[in-house]
């Protein structure tokens, strides 16, 4: 799966979340409330669903979900270390 095919899955796992808002890939997702935290949680457990990652707790920080290349960067990160 190339960048561009994960980017769109997270940008459409997002609008899941977001009640309607729209998405890109620099999109501010928590920052400019376009999520919840119980949606966050719901996100995280989708992420590790769909790309096959386990997301520790310590990671589980505000620069790895600020927008969807964020995000793609952190999974990105998390591919390579397995």
């Amino acid at each position: 799966m190339d960048d561009i095919q994960r980017i769109k899955l997270i940008i459409n796992t997002l609008k899941k979340y977001s009640d309607g808002n729209l998405i890109n890939e620099d999109t501010e997702i928590i920052t400019s409330d376009i999520i919840d935290s119980f949606a966050l949680i719901q996100l995280i457990f989708d992420l590790e669903s769909i790309f096959k990652i386990k997301i520790n707790a310590e990671e589980l920080n505000i620069e790895n979900f600020q927008n969807p290349k964020t995000i793609l960067k952190f999974i990105k990160k998390i591919d390579s270390n397995d």
